[in-house]
Protein backbone atom coordinates (compact mmCIF):
# COMPACT_ATOMS: atom_id res chain seq x y z
CA UNK A 1 0.00 0.00 0.00
CA UNK A 2 1.36 3.66 -0.59
CA UNK A 3 2.13 6.25 1.89
CA UNK A 4 -1.51 7.45 1.68
CA UNK A 5 -2.06 4.74 4.05
CA UNK A 6 -1.55 4.56 7.99
CA UNK A 7 -1.37 1.98 10.28
CA UNK A 8 -5.04 1.27 12.97
CA UNK A 9 -2.57 2.26 15.81
CA UNK A 10 -1.59 5.99 13.58
CA UNK A 11 -5.74 6.38 12.68
CA UNK A 12 -6.55 5.67 16.53
CA UNK A 13 -4.04 8.94 17.50
CA UNK A 14 -5.30 11.26 15.03
CA UNK A 15 -8.59 10.49 16.22
CA UNK A 16 -8.31 10.16 19.96
CA UNK A 17 -9.52 6.75 19.94
CA UNK A 18 -7.91 3.28 20.87
CA UNK A 19 -7.30 0.82 18.20
CA UNK A 20 -9.78 -1.18 20.27
CA UNK A 21 -12.44 1.16 19.80
CA UNK A 22 -11.94 0.72 15.90
CA UNK A 23 -11.36 -2.53 16.43
CA UNK A 24 -15.23 -2.90 17.41
CA UNK A 25 -16.89 -0.51 15.32
CA UNK A 26 -15.35 -2.80 12.49
CA UNK A 27 -16.56 -5.89 14.04
CA UNK A 28 -20.09 -4.25 14.36
CA UNK A 29 -20.18 -3.29 11.21
CA UNK A 30 -20.44 0.42 12.28
CA UNK A 31 -16.99 1.85 11.05
CA UNK A 32 -18.14 3.08 7.81
CA UNK A 33 -21.12 4.96 9.47
CA UNK A 34 -18.33 7.39 10.40
CA UNK A 35 -17.03 7.64 6.73
CA UNK A 36 -13.86 5.26 7.23
CA UNK A 37 -12.78 2.26 5.64
CA UNK A 38 -10.90 -0.43 6.57
CA UNK A 39 -8.00 -1.80 4.10
CA UNK A 40 -5.72 -4.88 4.18
CA UNK A 41 -2.21 -5.44 3.02
CA UNK A 42 -1.66 -8.57 1.68
CA UNK A 43 -0.12 -9.74 4.98
CA UNK A 44 -3.46 -8.79 6.66
CA UNK A 45 -2.86 -5.62 8.66
CA UNK A 46 -5.56 -3.36 8.74
CA UNK A 47 -4.31 0.30 7.22
CA UNK A 48 -6.90 3.43 6.85
CA UNK A 49 -6.79 5.84 4.40
CA UNK A 50 -5.15 9.20 5.31
CA UNK A 51 -7.88 11.51 4.03
CA UNK A 52 -10.96 9.49 5.38
CA UNK A 53 -9.51 9.65 9.04
CA UNK A 54 -9.09 13.16 8.07
CA UNK A 55 -12.51 14.00 7.10
CA UNK A 56 -13.49 11.35 10.47
CA UNK A 57 -12.19 13.59 12.77
CA UNK A 58 -14.04 16.42 11.14
CA UNK A 59 -17.07 14.92 11.96
CA UNK A 60 -16.29 13.85 15.18
CA UNK A 61 -14.51 16.43 16.29
CA UNK A 62 -15.23 20.55 17.20
CA UNK A 63 -13.36 22.39 14.90
CA UNK A 64 -14.63 24.78 11.91
CA UNK A 65 -13.74 26.95 9.17
CA UNK A 66 -11.86 30.63 10.17
CA UNK A 67 -12.87 31.07 5.98
CA UNK A 68 -10.14 33.77 4.17
CA UNK A 69 -9.92 37.48 4.93
CA UNK A 70 -10.33 40.49 2.84
CA UNK A 71 -6.80 40.77 1.60
CA UNK A 72 -4.08 38.00 1.32
CA UNK A 73 -0.54 37.67 1.23
CA UNK A 74 1.43 34.33 0.41
CA UNK A 75 4.33 33.59 2.98
CA UNK A 76 7.10 31.23 1.20
CA UNK A 77 9.11 29.37 3.84
CA UNK A 78 12.72 27.77 3.07
CA UNK A 79 11.87 26.96 -0.52
CA UNK A 80 15.84 27.12 -0.63
CA UNK A 81 18.49 24.91 -1.89
CA UNK A 82 19.80 23.84 1.44
CA UNK A 83 16.39 21.49 1.18
CA UNK A 84 15.60 21.45 -2.45
CA UNK A 85 18.74 20.60 -4.16
CA UNK A 86 19.64 16.98 -4.44
CA UNK A 87 22.98 17.26 -3.68
CA UNK A 88 22.67 19.25 -0.37
CA UNK A 89 22.76 16.74 3.16
CA UNK A 90 19.46 17.73 3.69
CA UNK A 91 17.73 17.78 0.41
CA UNK A 92 14.50 15.53 -0.75
CA UNK A 93 12.17 15.66 -3.47
CA UNK A 94 10.39 18.73 -3.33
CA UNK A 95 9.20 18.95 -7.27
CA UNK A 96 5.45 18.40 -6.70
CA UNK A 97 5.72 21.54 -3.63
CA UNK A 98 7.70 23.69 -5.99
CA UNK A 99 5.22 23.41 -8.91
CA UNK A 100 2.15 24.11 -6.89
CA UNK A 101 3.94 27.09 -5.22
CA UNK A 102 4.53 28.12 -8.52
CA UNK A 103 1.37 28.12 -9.26
CA UNK A 104 0.11 30.46 -6.52
CA UNK A 105 3.20 32.23 -6.66
CA UNK A 106 2.33 33.38 -10.65
CA UNK A 107 -1.83 34.05 -9.76
CA UNK A 108 -0.31 36.15 -7.06
CA UNK A 109 2.19 38.25 -9.27
CA UNK A 110 -0.52 38.87 -11.70
CA UNK A 111 -3.10 40.10 -9.63
CA UNK A 112 -0.63 42.00 -7.37
CA UNK A 113 -1.20 39.79 -4.46
CA UNK A 114 2.11 40.50 -2.07
CA UNK A 115 4.68 37.88 -1.52
CA UNK A 116 7.04 37.39 1.21
CA UNK A 117 9.94 34.47 0.92
CA UNK A 118 11.33 33.99 4.69
CA UNK A 119 14.67 31.89 4.76
CA UNK A 120 16.39 30.16 7.64
CA UNK A 121 19.83 31.46 8.47
CA UNK A 122 22.52 30.23 10.46
CA UNK A 123 23.82 32.90 13.00
CA UNK A 124 26.75 31.73 14.61
CA UNK A 125 26.63 34.80 17.12
CA UNK A 126 22.51 33.87 18.30
CA UNK A 127 21.93 31.72 21.18
CA UNK A 128 18.73 29.91 19.63
CA UNK A 129 20.50 29.72 16.35
CA UNK A 130 23.62 27.46 17.85
CA UNK A 131 20.61 25.59 19.97
CA UNK A 132 18.99 24.19 17.21
CA UNK A 133 21.96 23.79 15.55
CA UNK A 134 23.18 21.21 18.19
CA UNK A 135 19.23 19.41 17.53
CA UNK A 136 19.85 19.43 12.98
CA UNK A 137 23.88 19.64 12.56
CA UNK A 138 23.71 20.76 9.45
CA UNK A 139 21.91 24.34 10.19
CA UNK A 140 25.46 25.05 10.28
CA UNK A 141 25.26 25.23 6.61
CA UNK A 142 22.46 27.72 6.79
CA UNK A 143 24.98 30.86 7.04
CA UNK A 144 23.33 33.65 5.05
CA UNK A 145 26.48 34.01 2.68
CA UNK A 146 26.06 30.36 1.62
CA UNK A 147 24.95 29.37 -1.78
CA UNK A 148 22.56 26.92 0.78
CA UNK A 149 20.42 30.19 1.23
CA UNK A 150 19.58 31.19 -2.12
CA UNK A 151 16.06 30.68 -2.93
CA UNK A 152 15.20 27.53 -5.07
CA UNK A 153 15.84 28.33 -8.92
CA UNK A 154 12.45 27.44 -10.34
CA UNK A 155 10.94 30.43 -7.94
CA UNK A 156 13.74 32.91 -8.47
CA UNK A 157 12.31 34.77 -11.30
CA UNK A 158 9.38 36.03 -8.70
CA UNK A 159 9.28 39.42 -7.23
CA UNK A 160 9.08 39.05 -3.73
CA UNK A 161 7.45 42.07 -1.78
CA UNK A 162 10.22 41.39 1.30
CA UNK A 163 12.68 38.75 2.24
CA UNK A 164 13.56 37.79 5.75
CA UNK A 165 16.68 36.03 6.57
CA UNK A 166 16.03 34.47 10.11
CA UNK A 167 17.66 32.37 12.53
CA UNK A 168 14.31 31.88 14.57
CA UNK A 169 11.43 29.22 13.71
CA UNK A 170 9.14 31.53 12.88
CA UNK A 171 9.72 34.52 10.49
CA UNK A 172 6.96 36.96 13.25
CA UNK A 173 9.37 36.25 15.53
CA UNK A 174 11.53 39.28 16.91
CA UNK A 175 10.78 40.68 13.21
CA UNK A 176 8.46 43.29 11.61
CA UNK A 177 6.37 41.32 9.99
CA UNK A 178 3.33 41.29 11.50
CA UNK A 179 3.37 45.14 11.43
CA UNK A 180 4.17 44.97 8.17
CA UNK A 181 1.38 42.79 6.69
CA UNK A 182 -1.10 44.65 8.96
CA UNK A 183 0.48 48.46 7.42
CA UNK A 184 -0.64 46.74 4.04
CA UNK A 185 -4.41 45.86 5.50
CA UNK A 186 -3.72 42.23 5.05
CA UNK A 187 -5.77 40.24 6.80
CA UNK A 188 -5.08 36.69 5.26
CA UNK A 189 -1.64 34.60 5.24
CA UNK A 190 -1.17 31.79 3.01
CA UNK A 191 1.83 29.62 4.13
CA UNK A 192 3.63 27.16 1.38
CA UNK A 193 6.74 25.71 1.66
CA UNK A 194 9.27 23.33 4.08
CA UNK A 195 9.07 21.55 6.76
CA UNK A 196 5.27 21.13 7.02
CA UNK A 197 5.96 19.36 11.16
CA UNK A 198 8.39 21.87 11.96
CA UNK A 199 8.71 26.15 10.43
CA UNK A 200 5.61 25.68 8.35
CA UNK A 201 3.41 24.52 11.65
CA UNK A 202 5.29 27.18 13.71
CA UNK A 203 4.69 29.72 11.38
CA UNK A 204 0.81 28.88 11.34
CA UNK A 205 0.21 29.52 14.97
CA UNK A 206 2.15 32.73 15.20
CA UNK A 207 0.01 33.73 12.31
CA UNK A 208 -3.09 33.02 14.17
CA UNK A 209 -1.51 34.82 17.35
CA UNK A 210 -0.77 37.66 15.35
CA UNK A 211 -4.62 38.02 14.29
CA UNK A 212 -4.65 36.86 10.82
CA UNK A 213 -6.64 34.00 8.69
CA UNK A 214 -4.34 31.37 8.40
CA UNK A 215 -4.77 29.24 5.59
CA UNK A 216 -2.06 26.12 4.51
CA UNK A 217 -2.57 24.97 1.17
CA UNK A 218 -1.83 21.17 1.37
CA UNK A 219 -0.31 20.73 -1.39
CA UNK A 220 2.18 23.52 -1.48
CA UNK A 221 3.87 22.60 1.76
CA UNK A 222 6.16 19.58 2.43
CA UNK A 223 8.08 17.62 4.74
CA UNK A 224 10.85 14.40 4.92
CA UNK A 225 8.82 12.57 6.69
CA UNK A 226 5.27 11.43 5.28
CA UNK A 227 3.61 10.90 8.57
CA UNK A 228 5.12 13.88 10.11
CA UNK A 229 3.55 15.74 7.51
CA UNK A 230 0.28 14.19 7.79
CA UNK A 231 -0.14 14.40 11.68
CA UNK A 232 0.97 18.19 11.68
CA UNK A 233 -1.38 18.76 8.47
CA UNK A 234 -4.20 17.46 10.74
CA UNK A 235 -3.32 19.16 13.95
CA UNK A 236 -2.89 22.40 12.08
CA UNK A 237 -6.38 21.61 10.38
CA UNK A 238 -7.96 20.96 13.69
CA UNK A 239 -6.62 23.90 15.89
CA UNK A 240 -4.34 26.74 13.83
CA UNK A 241 -5.15 26.98 10.01
CA UNK A 242 -7.42 26.35 7.72
CA UNK A 243 -5.80 23.41 5.31
CA UNK A 244 -7.05 23.27 1.86
CA UNK A 245 -6.56 22.80 -1.65
CA UNK A 246 -4.42 24.92 -3.67
CA UNK A 247 -7.10 25.22 -6.41
CA UNK A 248 -9.40 26.85 -3.51
CA UNK A 249 -6.45 29.36 -3.08
CA UNK A 250 -6.67 29.96 -6.64
CA UNK A 251 -10.23 30.43 -7.07
CA UNK A 252 -9.41 32.70 -3.39
CA UNK A 253 -7.57 34.77 -5.28
CA UNK A 254 -10.26 35.09 -8.36
CA UNK A 255 -12.28 37.13 -5.64
CA UNK A 256 -9.87 38.97 -4.44
CA UNK A 257 -10.06 43.33 -4.87
CA UNK A 258 -6.43 44.41 -4.68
Amino acid sequence: MDKDYITIAEAAKKLGVSPATLRRLEKDGQVEGYGLKVYYTPGGQRRYQYNEVKHAYGTWGPFGRMGFGNKPCIIVRDLIRYFTDPTSKAGYDMDKVIEQTHLLLESATKLNIPIVFAVTIYDPNNKISNLWAKKIETNLMLKQESIWTDIEPRLGHFQFNKIIHSPYISPFFKSDLSDWLKAQDIDTVIIVGNSTSGCIRVTAIDSLQHGFHTIVPEEAVADRSITEHQTALLELDVKYADVIRVDEVLEYFQKVQI
